[in-house]
């Protein structure tokens, strides 16, 4: 059997906001290496693996993704250093991937989704028409998706609209 152009899953998974308090960035990032092995990303990048994963979100911001609750436990790591916020039910997480994905989200996004200038291990904060977007290169030919959940349905009927001659 043929591989599809395009899939496109949705992800039901854990989300939270982290923002450091003013000086504290250092001490949020040693926190999180110390309690989940990860260095938090840089600009533009996320870090992580399928379980946890963390994504720039701005200068002092990142957002926690993982597979179970995490915000509680942020909270409580992160405490007098960063605000931690639960956003597991405030956005809608998609997964797409196959060998027309790049053609289907070009046809959306404003940015270079070239590997080159977007490769493997990149964020990008976007907006796909009216709609605000957080995107994660996750590997070759796997993006994930993440729009606010609200605007849920209208995104993925753009998505579904324009993959449908890839599919």
């Amino acid at each position: 059997m043929d591989e599809p152009g395009i899939a496109i899953v949705t992800r039901d998974r854990f989300l939270a906001s982290i923002e450091a308090r003013r000086g504290q960035a250092g001490a949020v990032a040693a926190t999180i290496a110390a309690a989940y092995g990860i260095d938090l990303p840089s600009a533009g990048r996320w870090a992580g693996g399928a379980d946890i994963a963390f994504a720039w979100a701005g200068p002092g911001e990142w957002s926690a993704i993982a597979d179970r609750p995490i915000a509680r436990d942020l909270a409580g790591r992160l405490a007098g250093q960063a605000a931690v916020t639960d956003q597991s039910d405030g956005w809608h997480l998609t997964e797409v991937s196959g060998l027309r994905v790049r053609d289907t989200l070009a046809k959306m996004l404003p940015i270079d989704l070239d590997p080159a200038a977007l490769p493997p291990g990149a964020v990008a904060l976007t907006r796909a028409g009216h709609i605000d977007l957080r995107l994660r290169h996750l590997s070759a030919g796997v993006y994930e998706l993440a729009v606010f959940r609200s605007l849920g349905a209208d995104f993925a009927g753009w998505l579904e609209a324009s993959a449908a001659e890839f599919r």
